[in-house]
């Protein structure tokens, strides 16, 4: 089975409604393909929805296994990730997206 973690900016179009080929394909998921998240992407999503939809997030969120975090390799691998990007000349708008 593959598993797939969808970042919040997909979530959030998908939530919204907006159709595009990222969109599509997460409409479209197979049986055989298991989604799952991590905190930074929960926390990401409940912050910016409206009050109205926080419960419907939350159990969207609660669907999914969340993958554990380890702070310290985790933390300084999205460090890297984001050092290695800015030295071939792109800027990660957020470090949360490491």
């Amino acid at each position: 089975m593959t598993a797939y973690l969808v970042d919040s900016s997909v979530w959030i179009n998908h939530l919204r409604g907006v159709s595009d080929e990222l969109t599509n394909r997460l409409s479209s998921m197979r049986s055989t393909e298991k989604l799952v998240t991590a905190e930074p992407i929960a926390m990401e999503l409940l912050a910016g929805v409206p009050r109205a939809g926080v419960v419907s997030v939350e159990r969207l969120l609660d669907s999914m296994p969340s993958l554990a975090i380890d702070s310290h390799a985790d933390f300084r691998a999205a460090a890297r990730i984001y050092r290695d990007v800015r030295a071939v000349g792109h800027t990660i708008r957020s470090m949360v997206d490491c």
